[in-house]
């Protein structure tokens, strides 16, 4: 499953030692937002700092471990078929069955 991931706030605390991160996550199943914590120096280079971020985030992210979360709405033929399928039938409805 493909995810796209975005690291934002990142700062180091001195006395851990740890950078801190919000990281969102995009998949198909919806997109959740993640708080992780990455050992390192504060001379550590981006480059090696964001991937290690966003994978950490992409693992909490699979365990369904996350902060908040958003689902992605319905497409609009999802949603015709739920309110085309969901009720009493046609003939039910013709007879006068529907309740």
């Amino acid at each position: 499953m493909p995810y796209t991931a975005n690291a934002t706030n990142i700062i180091h605390e001195a006395k851990t030692g740890m950078f801190e991160a919000h990281v969102t996550v995009e998949s198909a199943l919806g997109t959740t937002c993640h708080v992780v914590h990455v050992p390192g120096p504060i001379s550590m280079p981006f480059e090696a700092l964001r991937p290690a971020l966003i994978r950490i985030a992409i693992d909490q992210h699979k365990k369904g471990q996350f902060v908040s979360r958003v689902v992605p709405a319905d497409s609009p033929g999802v949603l015709a078929y739920r309110n085309l399928f969901s009720g009493p039938s046609l003939l039910d409805k013709f007879f006068g069955r529907a309740a």
